[in-house]
């Protein structure tokens, strides 16, 4: 381990030791539909299990709106799917 640390370019125990800022852990989207854009932030969940190969592949991906402009756009998509 002391040796892998000593290479170039590699992060030093203070910035390992940092808390992340929410800018590193949000991966926005950004999706243009006609004028708008939707702006949405992704979350990922694991599901894992040491005993369950199936749920130790298991990934969740839930896109929510980033911004109220989206979820108004989302509401009224939904309503007119509604609607059809």
């Amino acid at each position: 381990v002391a040796e892998m640390r000593s290479y170039e370019g590699l992060p030093g125990e203070r910035e390992l030791s940092r808390v992340p800022s929410v800018h590193e852990l949000v991966l926005p989207l950004r999706i243009s539909l006609g004028d708008a854009v939707l702006s949405f932030f992704t979350t990922i969940a694991t599901l894992a299990s040491p005993s369950d190969i199936t749920l130790q592949e298991l990934r969740l991906e839930t896109l929510l709106p980033a911004d109220q402009t989206t979820e108004a756009m989302l509401h009224s998509l939904r309503g007119s799917a509604a609607n059809s």
